[in-house]
């Protein structure tokens, strides 16, 4: 398997931004394609409000989540500004 590790895979297709892990669980990888650019609404107060976009809710729990070695692939939206 990648990076010559034992083959031990837990693989979960779920609402994250719902079902984030608690914070004491960590991932060797975590890979996400979230919709790009939508803005994250509190539904019945169930989600953090700190978060603006997707991509940032996706970073910032996505950094603390993985473990030492861990490795974050996200396809994520870039704004270039024309001036």
């Amino acid at each position: 398997m990648a990076y010559g590790r034992p083959v031990s895979l837990n693989y979960v297709c779920d609402d994250s931004i719902l079902n984030w892990p608690a914070p004491n669980e960590k991932f060797d990888m975590i890979i996400s394609s979230p919709p790009l650019g939508v803005r994250i609404r509190n539904q019945n107060g169930k989600i953090e409000t700190n978060f603006d976009t997707i991509e940032h809710f996706l970073i910032e729990k996505g950094i603390h989540s993985l473990t030492k070695d861990g490795k974050l692939i996200g396809h994520i939206k870039t704004i270039i500004e024309e001036r």
